[in-house]
């Protein structure tokens, strides 16, 4: 039987069965950006993005896998199609295979607690953002869903002391939690330290200098000290 192109490249299929950071945080990453039809994962991202694309199918288990360059609007966009039913099995525990509106589960209960920083900082880099107020001065970040996953975000964060104002914004469906200064540092500082081996380029890069304006210098010389292989 002939297989179709989604088929055609082999992948490690069993990669979601052991906890690690890039487990969790792929699944951050794909539960607020991915798409699931059927047994088809598939995820677009803008082509400034491209490489992070690359790092996906590196960590399935075959980096040859071509990515779709295709144009909407004209704006470019890449994309990787993964058919897999194994795949699609490690996903539905989390109802990632579900439409987002139709999800009930509350996955950050599903994680471990060691590994939920992971999950925040896949799903931060799909649907969040840092900002900068007062002339670059200083800053904040936001991250958006729908309710019943800010909702549990929200609490959990609260339960370790990372954000105080249980406030939500809401936009329509969508749902936003914004972190003041103090809770920024905090928020950023828990889905960052210590260590950060699987990020977005684009937003890391963001972050470090979200860093060298808002933590104090012991904080930096620390972080520098641990990172200082991906800071040069």
């Amino acid at each position: 039987m002939k297989k179709g192109l989604d088929e055609k490249y082999n992948i490690n299929e069993n990669i979601f069965d052991k906890d690690c950071e890039e487990k969790y945080y792929w699944l951050g990453f794909i539960y607020g950006d991915g798409y699931i039809n059927k047994n088809r994962l598939q995820l677009a991202l803008g082509i400034v993005d491209i490489l992070h694309l690359e790092k996906l199918c590196i960590f399935l288990g075959n980096k040859k896998r071509p990515i779709r360059i295709f144009e909407v609007d004209g704006n470019n966009y890449c994309e990787v199609r993964i058919r897999n039913n194994t795949l699609r099995d490690s996903f539905e525990k989390y109802e990632i295979t579900v439409n987002k509106e139709d999800r009930e589960k509350n996955i950050i209960g599903m994680i471990p607690e060691e590994y939920i920083r992971f999950f925040l900082r896949g799903l931060f880099d799909a649907d969040g953002c840092i900002g900068f107020l007062k002339e670059n001065r200083w800053g904040f970040c936001e991250l958006t869903g729908r309710e019943y996953l800010i909702k549990d975000i929200l609490n959990y964060l609260g339960s370790i002391n990372i954000i105080e104002n249980n406030k939500l914004y809401k936009n329509g469906s969508i749902y936003r939690i914004r972190f003041n200064k103090d809770e920024s540092k905090r928020f950023l500082k828990y889905i960052y330290f210590p260590n950060c081996n699987i990020y977005l380029n684009r937003k890391y890069e963001k972050f470090l200098l979200y860093f060298n304006k808002s933590y104090n210098p012991e904080e930096i010389n620390q972080w520098n000290l641990q990172n200082k292989e991906k800071l040069k």
